[in-house]
């Protein structure tokens, strides 16, 4: 059986972090306590990723930025310039990230 779903998904919204039904998932953030062999990420500084559920949350429609839309969604990150500062992100974090496994390289060799 196939699902039949209103077309399109095209949709983006804001919400408080306190909203009732969101769960976050999240891995452990920096812990100064931890040690570098059984944590190197999170005893380093490393960003905190995580996973955002909505179980059964309201989004009120004056929270609402664009609905059914799918060609203004797709030019929503570049004609804000959004993409430039998410690469510059993730590029920082990259290279920091690499610099670190360059130094692990070099204490193994």
């Amino acid at each position: 059986m196939t699902a039949i779903f209103p077309l399109p998904f095209a949709f983006a919204f804001a919400v408080p972090i306190a909203t009732p039904g969101l769960k976050m998932i999240c891995r452990d953030s920096y812990d100064h306590g931890k040690s570098h062999f059984d944590a190197p990420l999170s005893s380093r500084y490393e960003e905190m990723d995580a996973v955002v559920i909505f179980d059964n949350v309201l989004v009120p429609w004056e929270r609402v930025f664009m609905y059914g839309e799918p060609n203004l969604c797709n030019q929503a990150f570049a004609q804000t310039n959004a993409v430039v500062h998410m690469a510059h992100q993730v590029a920082c974090g990259k290279l920091a990230k690499a610099e670190f496994m360059v130094g692990v390289m070099c204490a193994i060799a």
